[in-house]
């Protein structure tokens, strides 16, 4: 059953100043989510030159065991962790201000519904891009190969171990990727609603 929206009176000083609370909010989160986005291209290039050294300096080396291959690949694996948990964030930013702050400068600000918002915009298919996920699960997934070849034939009990476990933690690491999972959040269950308040136009004033 759905309950019916909420009307609250607020004071008038605070329906005025509506549009430029939700301008406010909508900057910090746009600043958080510029920082949030940022932070996760750096962890996307240290995994990059980390695993690519890890996986040189063993390959490189005579003297050490190839199952060691394993490493780089659980540190790609891991960093994606980090990476997901960074995408969530900007997915829950958007989420936010799309549903709570664009209506209430769309009303505000009388912005023609033909006119999408940021946040809406970003929602339609043809916006969407999938191949810095694809080029990330990529990177993985050799690093994976890599040390699935230093670990065959998997004739021993740690082999088989250590390849099982890569195997189940590369499935969970596509799983929550973007192609799999997307962030989906609840929906209030009540919207409390203020009404605008618009100077009326000359022309729209009765004593006039």
């Amino acid at each position: 059953m759905t309950m019916p929206p909420v009307q609250v009176q607020a004071p008038a000083e605070l329906r005025a100043d509506r549009a430029a609370f939700a301008w406010n909010l909508l900057t910090e989160l746009r600043k958080e989510l510029i920082e949030t986005q940022s932070l996760r291209t750096r962890v996307i290039g240290l995994k990059v030159a980390f695993v690519s050294a890890a996986a040189g300096l063993i390959a490189g080396l005579q003297q050490v065991n190839p199952m060691l291959m394993v490493v780089p690949a659980f540190a790609a694996i891991f960093f994606d962790v980090l990476t997901n948990s960074y995408s969530f964030s900007v997915k829950r930013i958007g989420w936010y201000i799309r549903v709570y702050l664009e209506p209430i400068l769309r009303g505000e600000y009388q912005i023609d519904e033909r006119t999408p918002m940021w946040e809406e915009f970003m929602r339609w298919s043809s916006a969407r891009q999938y191949s810095a996920t694809l080029g990330n699960l990529g990177f993985t997934f050799l690093a994976c190969a890599a040390a699935a070849v230093a670990l065959s034939p998997f004739d021993t009990p740690l082999s088989r171990s250590l390849g099982a476990v890569l195997l189940l933690l590369f499935v969970a690491d596509v799983c929550h990727s973007d192609f799999v999972k997307r962030g989906k959040f609840e929906q209030p269950k009540q919207r409390v609603q203020i009404p605008s308040v618009h100077k009326p136009s000359p022309a729209a004033d009765p004593q006039t």
